[in-house]
């Protein structure tokens, strides 16, 4: 574990064995060559807000949440295949979707992620 090499906040502190949520990648890996596709729901908002508070500060930005509900703040992204669709069955295309979506526009996220 390198729990050390992530941003240190008030939400990492919430992190453990007891969430689920612990950051297991490798000190090599460099966060300009990774982007993280996280499937996400306005009805677990705090999820996501404590995500981006800790271990996706270190991708750089270099992340999409895919929701039901746009949340810039947080942000949740979300698609018109996907809104309003808030169930356990819903979820479980959000990332097929939003991975759909990425590869059509993919020149477009290059430029801004570049």
């Amino acid at each position: 574990m390198i729990r050390n090499e992530f941003p240190q906040t008030k939400s990492a502190a919430k992190l453990g064995y007891v969430t689920g949520v612990e950051p297991l990648l490798p000190t090599a890996l460099d966060p300009k060559d990774v982007l993280f596709i996280v499937m996400g729901s306005v009805k677990y908002v705090h999820k996501a807000k404590l995500l981006t508070e800790t271990w996706l500060q270190w991708t750089q930005g270099n992340f999409f949440i895919f929701a039901d509900a746009a949340n810039a703040s947080i942000p949740l992204i979300t698609l018109p295949r996907l809104e309003k669709k808030p169930s356990r069955a819903d979820a479980q295309h959000r990332q097929l979707l939003g991975s759909q979506w990425l590869i059509r526009n993919k020149s477009q996220l290059v430029k801004r992620i570049k």
